[in-house]
């Protein structure tokens, strides 16, 4: 017997983010959720590439709590909340929470942390920040710009509009036994249509005909969760 909540469970791959000596966060669509992986880091190997440990901690953000989190650090990224220091904690899923954290560094440069607690254990990012020139009246200056944070943000905002989340949205739709058998039923229409020698009607036609750039692609399955490499 097909499991009927089978469609709940899929999770599709977004990306992962670095912080070297702290944590990666491996970033996913997890049922209509927004899911963050974070994995400590636990040094490099011979090839002195940074390793971060498979075992970590997991928790998700519904669209209210990944809402309050961008607005936060939007207004951050603006001089506004928490631009002088503080931390902001958010209830997130699993009895975890999620804190952004704005500290001022040894050099007087802000730094920006993502923290994540559950069961009393946490591992936190940092976000790094891009290191600019700028030439102005014959002057050269580097600036700092927080590149990684920005993006960040923007992939919450995604996140919250559901940019690039159509495959995932197709896998809820199509995966569990709902949606397999109105797939079938698709198969069976377009038999019919062909069995009978008429063109088959558009509105019997797959809505991805069109559109493959999904199909057959498994570079979001689970399994690279094994130690990481950057």
């Amino acid at each position: 017997m097909k499991n009927k909540n089978k469609y709940e469970q899929y999770s599709t791959y977004i990306r992962h983010i670095y912080s070297p000596g702290h944590s990666c966060i491996i970033l996913s669509f997890y049922k209509h959720n927004l899911s963050f992986l974070f994995q400590p880091y636990i040094g490099t190997d011979n090839n002195g590439l940074h390793k971060y440990d498979k075992q970590g901690i997991m928790t998700t953000t519904d669209h209210k709590t990944a809402a309050a989190l961008f607005y936060v650090i939007r207004e951050l990224l603006h001089g506004g909340k928490l631009s002088e220091g503080g931390t902001f904690s958010i209830p997130c899923g699993g009895s975890s929470t999620l804190a952004l954290e704005r500290r001022i560094g040894q050099n007087g440069q802000p730094e920006t942390f993502l923290t994540v607690t559950k069961n009393g254990n946490s591992i936190s990012f940092k976000f790094a920040v891009v290191q600019c020139k700028v030439a102005k009246n014959g002057q050269v200056t580097t600036e700092e710009i927080e590149g990684e944070l920005m993006a960040f943000c923007d992939m919450l905002h995604g996140y919250l509009r559901e940019v690039n989340a159509g495959a995932h949205l197709n896998k809820l739709l199509w995966g569990g036994e709902t949606g397999l058998n109105v797939e079938n039923n698709l198969d069976s229409l377009q038999v019919d249509w062909r069995q009978a020698g008429q063109q088959q009607p558009a509105e019997h036609q797959r809505p991805w005909n069109n559109n493959q750039s999904y199909t057959n692609n498994r570079s979001y399955s689970n399994n690279q969760y094994s130690n990481t490499y950057q």
